[in-house]
C-alpha cells in the first residue's frame, strides 16, 4: 500500500508542513526549552541576568570612583604635608640658628672679655713679679706703679676701671629699659649708681673713712678689734646691700640673676672677707701672707667685675646691620622677639628700648 502523507495547513492557508515533521519539531522544541511556556520562562533569564551583569558594573564603577576620590584626597593631604614640611623646615632652622647665635657671643663682645681678662692677669703678675725682684734690686718707683696694695697707681687705676665699666653698662641697661621692662630703668639706674660708687671707693678710699666709725664702737664696746676697724661697720652696710640686691634681682632672668649675684658674692668675698683676714696678717707681722692675700683680694675684686661685665654683655647686646652699616644697642628680650617671629617665645623680660 502506498504511505499517505498528512499536510497540515498553514497559518495563512498556503500549504503546510507533513505531520511527522510537525511532531518532530515540537520534540526538538520541547526539548530545547521551545516556544511554550517553559521556553518563554527560559527566554526571560537572559534578560535578568544582563541587568544584573549592569547593576554589579554600575557598582564597580561606583566603588571605583570613590577609591579614586579617596586617593586623590589622600594625595592633596600628602602635598600639604610635605609643603607645610617644607615651611617649617626654613623655621626651625632659623630657629635654631638664632639660639645658636643667642648663644654664642659676638667676636667683639668675646675680644672686649678676653682683654679684660688678659689685663688683669698682667696687673697681678705685675705686682708679683716686681715684689720678687724688689727683693735682690730695689726698683721703688715701678714697685710704686704697679704694688695692688697702694692707692693711686695703675693697680688701682684698673681696678676702678672695671668697675666704672661694670656702671656704665647697668646706665645702658636703665636707658634702653622700657616701662614695661623689669626691672625698671629706676632699678638699673640704681645698680649703675652703686657700682660707680664702688669705682670713686676705690679711687679716693672711702672706705677707709669708716675707719673712725669702727673706733667709735670699739672704745664704746671695750674690746680690741682683731683686724681693720672699718671692716664691722662695712660688714654691716655689705649685709645690707646683699639683701637690697637679692630682692632686685629677683625680677631679672634667671642666668642674668646667678651671674649678677655670683660676681657680688665674688667681689664681696674678695673686698671683705679676704680684706679682714689681711688685716689680721698685717696685724700679727705676717708679711708673707698678707702679700699672698692681697694679690687675692684684689684678684676677687677684678675678676668679679669681669664676670659681671660678661653676664651684662648677655643682656645689653650690640647689634650691627649690614645695609644700612649702623650699630644698635638693645636688650635681649628685643634682640631675641625680633628673631622668634616665626613662633618663637623670648623667655626673657618684654621688648624694650632701642638706640643707635
Amino acid at each position: 500500500m502506498t504511505d499517505l502523507e498528512i499536510h497540515q495547513p498553514d497559518a495563512d492557508g498556503t500549504g503546510g508542513r507533513t505531520a511527522d515533521s510537525v511532531s518532530k519539531t515540537k520534540a526538538d522544541a520541547e526539548a530545547d526549552g521551545g516556544d511554550g511556556p517553559g521556553g518563554a520562562r527560559e527566554g526571560v533569564r537572559p534578560d535578568a541576568g544582563s541587568a544584573e551583569d549592569s547593576e554589579v558594573a554600575e557598582d564597580a564603577e561606583d566603588a571605583g570612583s570613590v577609591a579614586d576620590s579617596e586617593t586623590a584626597g589622600e594625595a592633596a593631604e600628602e602635598d600639604e604635608e610635605a609643603t607645610a614640611g617644607a615651611s617649617e623646615a626654613p623655621a626651625s632652622a632659623n630657629a635654631s640658628a638664632s639660639s645658636s647665635v643667642e648663644a654664642a657671643p659676638p667676636p667683639g663682645r668675646r675680644w672686649v672679655l678676653w682683654g679684660a681678662g688678659g689685663i688683669t692677669v698682667l696687673v697681678l703678675a705685675a705686682d708679683l713679679l716686681t715684689r720678687g725682684f724688689n727683693a735682690f734690686e730695689p726698683i721703688p718707683g715701678v714697685r710704686r706703679m704697679v704694688n695692688v696694695d697702694l692707692e693711686a697707681n695703675i693697680a688701682t687705676w684698673w681696678n676702678s676701671t672695671l668697675l666704672l665699666a661694670v656702671a656704665g653698662v647697668a646706665l645702658a641697661a636703665a636707658l634702653l629699659s622700657g616701662r614695661d621692662a623689669r626691672p625698671g630703668r629706676l632699678s638699673w639706674l640704681g645698680f649703675s649708681a652703686a657700682t660707680a660708687l664702688l669705682s670713686v671707693d676705690e679711687t679716693v678710699s672711702l672706705h677707709e673713712r669708716l675707719g673712725e666709725v669702727g673706733k667709735a664702737w670699739k672704745d664704746t664696746a671695750g674690746v680690741a678689734l682683731p683686724s681693720h676697724a672699718w671692716v664691722l661697720p662695712g660688714a654691716i652696710l655689705a649685709v645690707a646691700g646683699v639683701v637690697v640686691a637679692v630682692v632686685w634681682a629677683r625680677r631679672l632672668p634667671r642666668d642674668l640673676r646667678y651671674g649678677l649675684l655670683g660676681a657680688l658674692g665674688v667681689y664681696l668675698g674678695g673686698a671683705l672677707v679676704v680684706e679682714a683676714f689681711n688685716g689680721w696678717a698685717h696685724k700679727n707681722d705676717h708679711s708673707l701672707t698678707l702679700m699672698l692675700g692681697t694679690i687675692v683680694e684684689e684678684g676677687l675684686e677684678m675678676g668679679a667685675c669681669v664676670v659681671a661685665l660678661a653676664v651684662l654683655g648677655r643682656y645689653v647686646v650690640l647689634e650691627h646691620d649690614p645695609v644700612t652699616g649702623r650699630t644698635t644697642a638693645v636688650l635681649r628680650s628685643e634682640s631675641a622677639e625680633s628673631s622668634g617671629r616665626g613662633g618663637q617665645r623670648s623667655g626673657v623680660t618684654p621688648p624694650v628700648g632701642r638706640a643707635a
